[in-house]
């Protein structure tokens, strides 16, 4: 028996990343469906992985257990595509209790891989030959291709009907993400010997693990102020619960001539303007029902609400005069200047997130100078 080494040790990393994933992930405790969802689908890969290596370990002449690893992966893997269908689900529809109705009819493709397969290694299980029956690997590639698919279209209806740019941009990574791994699964049956498709699909799976990651902080680092992921949380918050009685504002504040001055000056420089700032910022924002994050790489962003357009236009002029007065002006020994734009949330011109990101400078405040 010859054992191959090399696919051994893939697995064994695959596995390794999985466990390492499993150790640090914590979901947002607003999000348990999509975190335990989430978790599933790696507890279904990790047990998938075993099996395989367990098979590559394993004697060919002991084809009864061979038999059955093979009914293993089968199961595990198709318990993949299953729960990789539900946590799509969960993150575009925010509900899984709204697919109990259709429970059945999700679950068809898995139990029919589960029947089959368990009917195959019933009827041949004393058989010498421990290749799949073809039937039964068409059968079990064709339910992952459904779930997949299935899970890629809701995230593409998602992406097309969102009116946030913030979530529209998530939904259109899911909808791609998974076809990585289904095409190493292509190439992989045409190259039997190639062990492509389980590193691609943990890598992947890393991929995702790693962008949530990233959403779950908040803090800007360079500023220590929020970050354009705790905006993106922000806006979509209170735009779903804008009180009738108050209008929802974004206010931009925007360095003037940004990249000339870290061209001229450099990154660190520039960085201490912005970090100056945003304490300035901050100071200003002070005991007010306002919030403050660092929109991009030269501008901040201040949303709230207020009963009158007059409000933004007072809480602007108050930053420009008193930055002008300010002693950390003093700091830097050139001019700091900055620009302030606004926009109004909810009118014929800005009905969603999307159009006040798109014309928040619509109304200006203090022009460059």
């Amino acid at each position: 028996m010859v054992i191959n080494v090399a696919s051994i040790e893939i697995s064994i990393l695959c596995i390794v990343i999985l466990l390492m994933i499993l150790a640090t992930y914590k979901g947002n405790f607003q999000q348990k469906p999509q975190s335990g969802l989430f978790k599933l689908v790696i507890y279904c890969f990790v047990v998938f992985s075993v099996v395989d290596a367990s098979s590559l370990i394993i004697s060919p002449k002991a084809f009864q257990l061979q038999r059955t690893l093979n009914f293993l992966k089968l199961v595990s893997c198709s318990g993949i595509g299953l729960s990789w269908f539900l946590f799509i689900y969960s993150i575009t529809d925010h509900s899984i209790y709204k697919l109990r109705k259709w429970s059945p009819l999700v679950a068809t493709p898995f139990f029919a891989i589960v029947v089959i397969s368990a009917i195959d290694l019933i009827l041949h299980f004393n058989d010498s030959q421990i290749q799949l029956n073809n039937s039964v690997w068409i059968a079990f590639n064709a339910a992952l291709v459904v779930y997949n698919i299935a899970a890629s279209a809701l995230a593409h209806v998602s992406a097309q009907k969102s009116r946030n740019k913030f979530l529209r941009r998530q939904y259109r990574y899911l909808t791609v993400i998974m076809f990585v791994p289904l095409a190493a699964m292509a190439i992989q049956a045409q190259f039997i010997d190639i062990m492509i498709s389980p590193p691609i699909f943990a890598l992947t799976l890393l991929h995702l693990y790693i962008k949530t990651i990233k959403r779950q902080i908040t803090l800007d680092q360079s500023t220590g102020i929020n970050n354009i992921h705790k905006l993106a949380e922000h806006l979509t918050a209170i735009t779903s619960r804008q009180s009738p009685d108050k209008r929802v504002f974004y206010m931009q504040i925007k360095v003037d001539r940004a990249k000339r001055i870290k061209k001229k000056y450099g990154l660190a420089k520039y960085t201490e303007i912005i970090y100056m700032l945003a304490k300035y910022l901050e100071e200003q924002c002070h005991q007010k029902d306002v919030f403050l994050a660092r929109a991009d790489f030269d501008s901040f962003a201040i949303v709230f609400e207020a009963e009158d357009q007059n409000d933004i236009e007072t809480f602007g002029n108050n930053i420009t005069r008193n930055f002008s007065l300010n002693e950390k002006q003093n700091i830097i020994p050139w001019e700091i200047s900055f620009s302030i734009y606004w926009s109004e949330y909810g009118t014929e011109e800005n009905p969603t997130i999307d159009s006040l990101l798109d014309n928040k400078t619509s109304n200006c405040l203090k022009s460059p100078s």
